[in-house]
């Protein structure tokens, strides 16, 4: 995979065989790559999007990227075509799939929004996004996404300085922290679900207890 150039976005298939990978650079139409990890070839390159994509999230089926066109995007792994398309407003920063696959968040700007992942009718096909809701709180760009191990709670973290965390089933917001460490541009949590960590735009990492 030598001579791509730089990579501003990646993800892993959730059975380790493939990476996605773009180079998200402003301004430019994108190209999406996908590689055997085995083999280290690429397999695959996707159009799409017309600008850089900045973020991507596997879900059981797939993947999806999103982008500074204000679209997010749904592929296979094993097909050269986008079979689903979403516009939201303004630059997609945070994507993430819950891990049984029936919910997808993303962020545009500072409201996180939710899809119910409606399974395919009589079976066949993919899961669509299907009903929507907004969780709003933030009051900056939201940067990163991520769903608790039991996908009921999904945490957020945003260049407003803030992580909070929201029930996904009500969209209302469970708790908010405000580390004082300036923008914030990454959030996890542990397998556990009872910690999750947090970094900053200064190189900050902090973890913070939500067992509680």
């Amino acid at each position: 995979m030598q001579g791509f150039g730089g990579v501003g976005a990646l993800v892993i298939a959730r059975d380790g065989k493939h990476v996605a990978f773009a180079g998200g650079q402003i301004g430019v139409p994108e190209r999406v790559c996908v590689a055997d990890l085995k083999t280290h070839e690429i397999v695959r390159t996707l159009k799409g999007h017309r600008n850089a994509c900045g973020a991507m999230a596997a879900s059981p089926e797939g993947f999806a990227t999103g982008g500074a066109d204000a679209c997010v995007r749904f592929w296979t792994w094993d097909g050269p075509r986008c079979h689903h398309e979403l516009a939201l407003r303004g630059i997609v920063r945070g994507l993430a799939f819950s891990p049984d696959g029936t919910y997808f968040a993303a962020a545009g700007g500072s409201v996180v929004m939710v899809w119910d992942m409606d399974p395919p009718p009589r079976g066949r096909g993919r899961r669509r996004p299907g009903k929507v809701r907004r969780f709003r709180g933030h009051t900056d760009q939201i940067q990163t996404l991520d769903f608790s191990p039991d996908g009921a709670q999904l945490a957020s973290a945003a260049h407003d300085g803030t992580v909070r965390v929201w029930d996904v089933a009500s969209g209302g917001e469970v708790r908010a922290f405000a580390p004082k460490v300036g923008k914030l541009h990454a959030v996890a949590f542990a397998p556990d679900g009872l910690t999750l960590a947090f970094g900053s735009a200064k190189g900050h990492v902090g973890v913070l207890d939500v067992g509680g």
